[in-house]
């Protein structure tokens, strides 16, 4: 155990320097930066995901017959193949099924309501050897 008079002390002090130092970053993000050099790499698909300027497109290319038997069978969590396509480039064999824990239950036993949320996985469906 420390038993050194200041130890207490210094303790405080160097809490004290790392809180002001946080409500510093906090408060002038930008200069700190530019002090710190700013070197964040930004690659291409940040700003075509995260584009604020326009709404992302999603549509779900499923069998009508499909998606019936998914919602009907929500409960069991169970992947379906389906198609997605994303501002116009599709993609082929995704999985995807209801997904949730309560908020499924209530969902998959109110039959007013189906807004059900959905789990996608893009490598589900395809078989690599």
């Amino acid at each position: 155990m420390i038993t050194h008079r200041h130890t207490t002390k210094w303790i405080a002090l160097v809490m004290a320097v790392a809180v002001c130092l946080c409500l510093a970053a906090v408060a002038c993000p930008e200069q700190i930066k530019a002090l710190a050099g700013e070197t964040g790499v930004s690659m291409e698909y940040e700003t075509a995901l995260f584009n604020t300027d326009e709404v992302m497109q999603v549509n779900i290319l499923m069998d009508s017959d499909d998606w019936d038997e998914m919602l009907e069978n929500a409960m069991e969590e169970e992947y379906y193949s389906c198609n997605m396509e994303v501002n116009g480039k599709t993609f082929y064999n995704i999985g995807i099924r209801p997904k949730g824990n309560t908020s499924l239950s209530s969902i998959a036993n109110d039959p007013t309501t189906d807004r059900y949320s959905f789990k996608l996985e893009f490598d589900h469906s395809v078989k690599w050897f």
